[in-house]
């Protein structure tokens, strides 16, 4: 019963170094995210960082790692189905679409390490291939679809690649529509607003990938 106790007091103090950590890589990025600062925010010492996860490429690796696990947990039951349909897709990249745009700092953190050479992604990658496979499961779904006619004959691959990037990257810059438009003015508010942007992508990809999108008004 005591080391049941410890355990959920370790699993608990983890967490919050998570949380914490979490705030301090959104924050400050990889290079500038200090321990110290992370076993403050958590409450802990120094030295309790550094036993639960060894050293600080870990620790963001854990976030990474934390961060996609969360988004796939909710579009699995889309993907694990003997025949994924076009509105499965659907459903995923809209899951996928809302955990992003909704989740700035899980957006930021992801980006700087792909512009800093993907570095956790690819340890991620190599610890838990499974958290990858999702994209072949897509990507093979598109394929049976294109030779439906049911989606145009763009590259599954690129068309995966291009919404991640892009959606990405919108959920990056949407705090910072200011540099575009006047703060606080109503073009401002507009293009700040997440629904918008939902709709935007939701017909964009309609009229890109639907065969008879040319029908549409």
């Amino acid at each position: 019963m005591h080391s049941g106790k410890k355990k959920r007091d370790l699993d608990k103090t983890r967490g919050r170094i998570l949380s914490a950590a979490t705030k301090e890589f959104h924050a400050y990025g990889f290079a500038g995210a200090r321990i110290d600062s992370i076993a403050k925010r958590a409450r802990v010492n120094r030295a309790m960082v550094y036993y639960i996860f060894k050293k600080k490429q870990d620790l963001h690796l854990a976030v990474v790692e934390s961060l996609l696990s969360d988004a796939l947990a909710e579009v699995t039951p889309h993907l694990e189905k003997p025949d994924v349909s076009l509105t499965d897709v659907v459903h995923v990249l809209t899951i996928f679409y809302n955990h992003i745009i909704d989740n700035e700092t899980a957006a930021r953190i992801v980006a700087q390490d792909l512009i800093n050479g993907a570095k956790t992604l690819r340890r991620l990658k190599n610890r838990r291939s499974q958290l990858f496979v999702y994209f072949d499961t897509v990507a093979d779904s598109l394929q049976r679809m294109i030779r439906k006619k049911l989606f145009k004959p763009y590259d599954p691959n690129m068309v995966l690649l291009a919404v991640f990037i892009t959606i990405l990257f919108t959920a990056c810059t949407l705090p910072h529509m200011d540099l575009v438009t006047e703060k606080g003015s109503k073009e401002h508010r507009r293009l700040s607003d997440k629904e918008n942007w939902r709709a935007f992508f939701t017909e964009a990809a309609i009229r890109v990938v639907t065969p008879d999108s040319d029908n549409l008004s």
